[in-house]
């Protein structure tokens, strides 16, 4: 197996996601090869020292300028409450006259149109 091919694969080697014939193939490269065998232990260590670093904790203000920030987001994207009662009204409006449409003009016409 060629070199790029399995420094391709250690990754996923590492993650545990290659079938079985495949990381057998590259297990028996990584005891033939001195270079991809440092690059293996490069990233197992790298991820040994990932997993044991410490998750540092956030500032105290952090919390309160991540909610400020959604916030004003959230202010940003929604409509006001006055837009969405403007809104309201404006197509209550619309259907209150298409009713007083329909009972008066609406029905004699669509009645012409029908077979009798």
């Amino acid at each position: 197996m060629e070199c790029l091919r399995v420094r391709e694969m250690l990754q996923r080697l590492l993650d545990k996601e290659l079938p079985e014939a495949q990381a057998e193939a590259v297990h028996l490269h990584l005891q033939g090869c001195p270079f991809c065998l440092q690059e293996w232990r490069e990233l197992e260590l790298t991820r040994h020292l990932l997993q044991e670093a410490p998750i540092p904790e956030p500032p105290p203000a952090f919390w309160e300028r991540v909610r400020s920030h959604w916030l004003q987001e959230l202010r940003r994207l929604l409509p006001s409450p006055v837009a969405t009662l403007r809104f309201a009204l404006l197509f209550g409006t619309l259907v209150a006259l298409f009713l007083l449409w329909w009972r008066s003009w609406g029905v004699a016409l669509w009645t012409r149109w029908l077979p009798p």
